[in-house]
């Protein structure tokens, strides 16, 4: 796991064939990050994250990015995601612009209490858009 010290990823990396988690550190930026995930990519409670640049283009398995406190939008997130998308829990979340092209299975936006919005969801989805009490949605 990441030290709780690092705040950027040192090393470029490419294709990463297992799962690739850099949760609950310091990270600031998602540069660096794998191009593609052969299995689940996990950065959760990135609380420095304002957005997804750098992200992985694809992922085959789940990403998930709850938990971000500060991630306003999914500007840079994954093209496609063959599994599920999590992005609940970010709760200064405002839209879904910059959403994965496809979703393999769920789209879960649950508990983002400052969605307005749900401009940018993605375009191709096998499962369902979860988000039950997204706050300002609801309203």
């Amino acid at each position: 796991s990441l030290k709780k010290t690092v705040k950027y990823l040192p090393y470029k990396f490419g294709i990463v064939n297992c799962h690739f988690i850099c949760s609950n550190s310091l990270l600031t930026t998602l540069n660096n990050c794998p191009v593609k995930v052969n299995g689940d990519f996990t950065c959760f409670g990135l609380n420095n994250l304002i957005d997804l640049k750098g992200a992985p283009k694809v992922v085959i398995g789940n990403f998930n990015c709850s938990c971000c406190k500060n991630l306003t939008n999914l500007k840079g997130a994954p093209k496609y995601v063959e599994k599920d998308f999590n992005c609940n829990y970010c709760v200064n979340l405002i839209n879904l612009k910059g959403s994965p092209m496809f979703v393999g299975n769920n789209f879960n936006c649950a508990r983002c209490d400052n969605l307005i919005s749900l401009e940018g969801f993605s375009k191709y989805i096998n499962g369902k858009l979860l988000h039950i009490f997204c706050g300002k949605l609801n309203k």
